[in-house]
């Protein structure tokens, strides 16, 4: 190796995974510097400028899976406000935006993501306004964020803004909370007397069983077995039923329960409800 060669003059976005967490950790505002230029080049319509802008992804993410402030924040600002994710293809680009937020989401602290929320959008056309509504969504998912003054106030916004992902719950329900839940000695749910007694405290609503019994079925072979995939891929010596439905109009959430799955058409759950003959 002569003088010059070593990695500490190779532009950041050419070094290895190591080497650039290594700087992520050590001084984040280099990367963010790198990713800042690379962004200007892929938007000055330079050849090449999808491999730039991934080169900038790739900076992001890593600042993405540093825990700090800092790096969270840079790693938001890339991909929210200087990535020029025209220079990509949109599902490349709509992807870009979702695996972010889930990096994000399972890397930092809430306190550390906390402040990116703290000015409110006018408009939610411009990937900053998305990258945050994902942001949201992840956290929902995971069961933390609730009850966050600043947090809630996004997403009041993009709720007023009329956003697509403003339409889903901001926590999760009782139910998914119970699914993710593991309970020393208790395997998988085989029957509906053991789906019962693993989930005695959701109450069961005359409403939710009115809209299980007007649930229509929605054939959808490709996505049920993309659903049991991970299922079979397992090892489960029974073949999941995985089946989709439609309903009239939106279900409450007070309403999803046992009274409401009891009344699908499910073969899983034959006899349960009262459409006893109408399972397939």
């Amino acid at each position: 190796m002569t003088p010059g060669d070593g990695p500490s003059r190779r532009p950041p976005w050419e070094r290895s995974g190591p080497e650039l967490q290594q700087l992520a950790e050590r001084r984040p505002e280099e990367l963010y510097a790198a990713a800042e230029q690379l962004c200007r080049r892929a938007s000055a319509g330079e050849t090449g400028g999808a491999t730039v802008a991934r080169a900038a992804g790739r900076i992001a993410e890593t600042l993405a899976d540093t825990r700090s402030r800092d790096c969270a924040t840079f790693a938001v600002d890339i991909v929210g406000r200087l990535l020029p994710l025209e220079a990509m293809n949109r599902v490349e680009a709509d992807q870009s935006l979702r695996s972010m937020a889930a990096k994000l989401v399972k890397a930092q602290h809430l306190r550390d993501l906390e402040p990116v929320f703290g000015e409110l959008p006018d408009g939610m056309r411009s990937p900053a306004v998305e990258l945050r509504a994902c942001l949201l969504g992840e956290l929902a998912l995971t069961g933390s964020g609730a009850g966050r003054r600043t947090l809630d106030a996004y997403a009041e916004r993009l709720r007023e803004l009329g956003h697509p992902l403003a339409r889903l719950p901001g926590t999760r329900l009782d139910i998914e909370h119970r699914f993710t839940v593991r309970v020393r000695g208790l395997g998988s749910i085989k029957t509906p007397k053991q789906l019962r007694s693993r989930f005695l405290g959701v109450p069961s609503t005359d409403s939710g069983a009115v809209a299980g019994r007007r649930a229509s079925d929605t054939r959808d072979d490709e996505r049920a077995r993309a659903a049991a995939r991970p299922f079979t891929a397992g090892g489960w010596a029974c073949e999941p039923e995985a089946r989709f439905f439609t309903l009239p109009s939106p279900l409450s959430t007070d309403d999803f329960g046992m009274s409401f799955i009891k009344e699908l058409p499910l073969r899983c759950l034959a006899g349960e409800g009262s459409r006893r003959g109408d399972h397939r």
